[in-house]
């Protein structure tokens, strides 16, 4: 009926696919509100119809002031309460300078970098993300029981899966060690542990 108009794609619920409609085919329930995201035209678009130039405020302003002659107004006048329909009071501003932002780096003290057009290059300001390529855990103590190897287990399977969340790259699965608490086990323990060039090493101590 009306092919100039565009198509209304009524998406309903999580549904993925366009189901296009006739725009005068659609009814919109009273106060119905779309709750999907815009995407950037639309934002765009939204933007552009609604930001008021300032010269066109001003003038709509003063339209407004002028119409409604406050300086007639009985209740005003009652109430000793004068409104200046001349023009809008001029005050002196001043422009304020971009902030800084400052970083601090290990053993080079601050870094400060300075906001323009509202944005600062924040590269190479942080510390970079460790890789873990040898790891493990180490059990002093007792033999465990059928309960102890599967706390072990547990964690073993859960602080890989912890540490990648915070950023952590681990690039291969941990050893796990058992052995006794006995002094000598321990030192020898960490020494070997140390010339396998473990970079995180988890110690279970229980006796």
């Amino acid at each position: 009926m009306y092919p100039h108009l565009p198509c209304i794609n009524g998406i309903k619920g999580n549904q993925s696919k366009p189901n296009w409609l006739p725009m005068e085919v659609v009814t919109l329930v009273e106060w119905q509100r779309a709750i999907k995201p815009l995407d950037k035209s639309q934002r765009g678009n939204v933007s552009k119809n609604t930001i008021i130039e300032p010269e066109e405020r001003y003038t709509e302003v003063m339209k407004i002031i002028r119409n409604n002659q406050y300086e007639r107004d009985p209740y005003l006048k009652e109430l000793n309460i004068h409104v200046h329909d001349k023009e809008m009071l001029e005050i002196n501003a001043r422009v304020l300078s971009p902030p800084e932002i400052k970083y601090r780096r290990r053993g080079q003290g601050e870094v400060i970098e300075h906001v323009n057009y509202g944005t600062w290059r924040i590269r190479n300001w942080f510390y970079t993300t460790s890789k873990i390529h040898s790891w493990g855990m180490i059990y002093f103590g007792d033999t465990p029981d059928e309960y102890t190897n599967n706390v072990l287990e547990d964690f073993q399977d859960r602080l890989p899966k912890l540490l990648k969340r915070n950023g952590f790259i681990i690039h291969t699965d941990p050893s796990l060690i058992i052995k006794s608490s006995r002094e000598n086990d321990i030192h020898c323990t960490l020494l070997d542990a140390s010339k396998e060039k473990w970079q995180l090493a988890i110690v279970i101590l229980n006796s």
